[in-house]
Formats: C-alpha cells, sequence, structure tokens
C-alpha cells in the first residue's frame, strides 16, 4: 500500500475541506468517511465538467479540478481505512477509526446515487435543492443542465436580431476572444468589456436569453418524473428554503 505522507494529507484536506480545517487543533481525530462524503458532494458541484456551460469555463479546466478533487477525497479516505494509522510515521494523537462491516472501505459516491446528507445552509438553486434534497441524482442534475444549455439561444444570435452586432462583428469577436485568451469568458460579457455592446445592450442580450431560455423544471416533466404540480409543490418548498437563508 502507498503510504501517505503529512504534508499530502494536510494538501489535500485544505483542498476538500479548507484551510481553516486544517488550522484546528486536532484536526485529524475529526476527519471521518461521513464528513468526507459530504464535503466531497458539496463540492463536485462547482467542478463537474457538465457544468462547464453553465458556469462559462471550460470543460477541460473543470475537468483538471475534478480529477484534483477526486485525488484529495481518495488520498484522505485511504488514510481514514490505514489499520495502522498509530503506527509508525503516524501522529501521536491519532486514534484508528472504527467503522462497521459495510463501512470499512467507503468509496466515493456515484453521480448517479442519491444525496443523503443534510442540505447546505445556502440558497439554492432549483436542481441543487431536487438534488440536495434526494429527489434527484447528480446525473440527473447534470444531464437537466445539458440539456437547458442545449434549449438556449445563443447571445450571439440575439445581439444579431436586435440589431447590436451583425455576422461578421461576432466573427471577429470570437477571433478576438481566442486571440486574447478569454475562452471562458462569456461572449456577451467580452463584447461588452471590448466596448462592442453597451451595459444597457448586455443587459438586454442576457434578459432576452434568460425569457427564451426553458425552465429546467421542463426537463423532469417531459421526462415524467414529475407532475406539474409536484414540481410546483417542490418549487414552492426550494422558496421557501431560500428566503429562510436569505433572511439570515
Amino acid at each position: 500500500m502507498t503510504v501517505i505522507e503529512g504534508t499530502e494529507i494536510e494538501r489535500a484536506c485544505a483542498q476538500l475541506l479548507g484551510a481553516d480545517f486544517c488550522a484546528r487543533p486536532g484536526w485529524r481525530r475529526s476527519l471521518d468517511p461521513h464528513l468526507l462524503k459530504r464535503a466531497f458532494r458539496e463540492r463536485v458541484f462547482a467542478v463537474h465538467p457538465d457544468r462547464a456551460c453553465s458556469l462559462g469555463i471550460p470543460a477541460s479546466i473543470l475537468q483538471e479540478r475534478f480529477v484534483r478533487l477526486q485525488r484529495c477525497y481518495d488520498q484522505l479516505l485511504q488514510f481514514l481505512s490505514r489499520p495502522a494509522a498509530v503506527g509508525k510515521g503516524s501522529s501521536p494523537n491519532r486514534t484508528a477509526p472504527t467503522h462497521s462491516p459495510r463501512t470499512t472501505s467507503p468509496k466515493p459516491p456515484a453521480v448517479s446515487t442519491f444525496y443523503l446528507g443534510q442540505r447546505p445552509s445556502r440558497c439554492l438553486k432549483l436542481g441543487e435543492f431536487l438534488c440536495y434534497d434526494g429527489h434527484i441524482t447528480q446525473q440527473d442534475l447534470f444531464s437537466a443542465i445539458r440539456w437547458q444549455s442545449r434549449q438556449r439561444p445563443r447571445v450571439g444570435e440575439i445581439a444579431v436580431s436586435f440589431g447590436y452586432l451583425d455576422a461578421a462583428g461576432i466573427n471577429h469577436l470570437l477571433e478576438l476572444r481566442q486571440e486574447a485568451r478569454k475562452l471562458h469568458e462569456p461572449l456577451a460579457e467580452f463584447a461588452r468589456n471590448q466596448g462592442y455592446l453597451s451595459h444597457f445592450q448586455w443587459l438586454a442580450v442576457l434578459g432576452r436569453q434568460r425569457r427564451l431560455q426553458k425552465p429546467i423544471g421542463d426537463y423532469w416533466i417531459e421526462r415524467k418524473h414529475f407532475t406539474a404540480r409536484q414540481l410546483a409543490e417542490l418549487v414552492r418548498d426550494q422558496r421557501q428554503h431560500n428566503w429562510y437563508y436569505a433572511e439570515k
């Protein structure tokens, strides 16, 4: 078995749980498979390659971040599963964790599984709320995000329809963005920053795109995952959840 050095564990823990967690005295004793699983599931939403379109970040960058997060998660699970955790080279204050037979060798949660932890204490988008509430799997959510992205009209087409830009202008902006190595920057935002769109025009284009975009809930209704009435009740619960945390 590969021996995991203390510095590697600290780096992996800081990546998954944050530097503040590692600054606590005796933080190694606080590590627990359930804590790691919960943190991994919360962090994976921000780095999964399937969210490239919605985040405006190239999939290659998200893939790199996802792999790094997965590696840190695996390292920490391997550290906890070591039977000789109090042996040579380990911290003298570290006590070996006890596990039931079912959790002796914990594995990373598959994106096709349902979330079993607590909802995050923050406002959530509808898809996130449904996933964290155990109504859909992470894979269901990523599929819905891809579907919604495909339904979304392109900002360039909207800008042309409004008369703000023409086809030649769109192609020129695409070339400029590539030369500037800013492919991660949404086209409408890049056009505004380059002076091709005014702030008002930028807002108008994005507003039109949002109005024409199908609600993500339609994805699950079309696939008969929920009825319209069921989804309306879940939307009400989501708004109540967000209202509570928005007031804090």
